[in-house]
């Protein structure tokens, strides 16, 4: 499910179990602790079931869509509160999505070339000094 779709119908998912995956956009701890997920789509607000993800993290959410009036508030909002979350790990350096900790990685053959390079510097013991080889 993207999340326009929850946006579009937020009276039919009201306290309905969703999945939702995206980037962290942001962490608040105030007026309540929440994130905002952001998928290709739209943004949500996310209430985390304990710690903040951090911002850049790819992940899905899985938890119940209401809409209420939180706490410290006077507005209603629609809200995913977070039953479970996982990581969601890219197996190339490329992400669809602004602002994924995946998507700013150089290309695999420039880390590549990184590597190559510094495998021939080594850490001598005194001083930690380097030397090339």
């Amino acid at each position: 499910m993207q999340i326009i779709e929850l946006d579009q119908n937020q009276n039919t998912h009201h306290n309905t179990e969703i999945t939702i995956a995206g980037v962290v956009r942001a962490t608040y701890t105030k007026p309540f602790s929440y994130f905002l997920l952001e998928d290709a789509s739209a943004t949500l607000i996310c209430r985390p079931n304990g710690s903040l993800p951090w911002p850049g993290a790819h992940i899905e959410i899985t938890g119940r869509f209401v809409v209420e009036t939180p706490e410290h508030c006077t507005v209603q909002l629609a809200i995913l509160k977070e039953q479970d979350r996982s990581h969601l790990f890219h197996h190339t350096y490329t992400c669809h999505l602004p602002g994924c900790e995946f998507g700013n990685l150089p290309a695999p053959s420039k880390l590549n070339l990184m590597w190559g390079i510094t495998k021939h510097l080594k850490t001598e013991n005194t001083h930690g000094t380097i030397n090339r080889t």
